[in-house]
């Protein structure tokens, strides 16, 4: 590989022999770099991992180019792991960004908001923030919008320490549900399958659930605009799995209110 030579990088999930070869056995958070017969083979057990190992590659050997081209090692085999905490252990107090892969195959980016001296016998009350269109994202950013300053409070009140808050992303182009326009009085949730985003943030919201030590008589969702049809979008779905619920400009259906009155809304 020292000489000046043309190389092809395989990136992810290809069609490809190598990758395949390559990316058998990894685990969703799970990258592996190394040279495939000619081929530069970037394998992974997600997108996600993928992308980490992509960056790794990037900043320890791309940006390294000289006048005299890319110098890759031929005995490179680099294996790593991206931080998706599937276990949710070790999480630090305060705001962590992760990223959850659900079943359905969508790789669901989301903050984690830890309490200080988590502890494993304590039960915890969750709080689950459901954003709007207009902060869709898939950096984490949405919990610094305007719509999110509660959370800001929280970290300075006096229940900072006392509960756990998941606040998932929803990136450009996806929505929590298939709403076709957010100006709708009522929606109807009943006879409207999930939206994939919205699949996985459940699942995501059971996986915290079973991983931590959550209180699960004190589970609660917020939603604002967007995230309001997807609070009631949640509470439809989930009848009796939310103590109480806040869901701000957005649209139910009427056809399930009956269901509801085990929820404070």
């Amino acid at each position: 590989n020292q000489s000046a030579v043309q190389f092809e990088i395989l990136v992810g999930q290809t069609d490809r022999d190598e990758s395949k070869s390559l990316s058998e056995g990894l685990k969703a958070n799970e990258y592996h770099i190394k040279w495939v017969g000619d081929k530069l083979v970037v394998a992974a057990g997600s997108n996600y991992a993928a992308k980490v190992g992509a960056k790794w590659l990037l900043d320890m050997h791309i940006k390294a180019a000289t006048s005299e081209g890319v110098y890759i090692p031929a005995d490179l085999d680099k294996k790593g792991s991206a931080n998706m905490n599937l276990d949710f252990e070790g999480l630090k107090a305060g705001w962590t960004f992760l990223m959850y892969p659900a079943d359905n195959g969508v790789e669901l980016p989301y903050q984690i908001y830890m309490p200080a001296n988590y502890d494993k016998n304590k039960q915890y009350p969750l709080i689950l923030q459901m954003h709007s269109a207009g902060v869709k994202n898939d950096d984490g950013s949405q919990i610094n919008a305007g719509e999110a300053k509660f959370l800001r409070n929280l970290e300075k009140s006096k229940y900072k320490d006392d509960v756990i808050v998941i606040s998932p992303c929803c990136p450009v182009g996806e929505k929590w549900i298939p709403a076709k326009t957010w100006k709708e009085i009522t929606y109807d949730f009943v006879n409207t399958s999930p939206e994939p985003y919205m699949v996985a943030t459940t699942e995501l919201f059971a996986s915290a659930r079973q991983n931590l030590s959550v209180d699960e008589s004190r589970l609660y969702v917020y939603g604002m605009s967007m995230g309001g049809f997807a609070t009631w979008d949640l509470l439809a779905r989930n009848p009796d799995l939310f103590a109480a619920a806040i869901p701000v400009a957005g649209s139910g259906d009427p056809s399930v209110a009956d269901k509801l009155d085990k929820t404070a809304i």
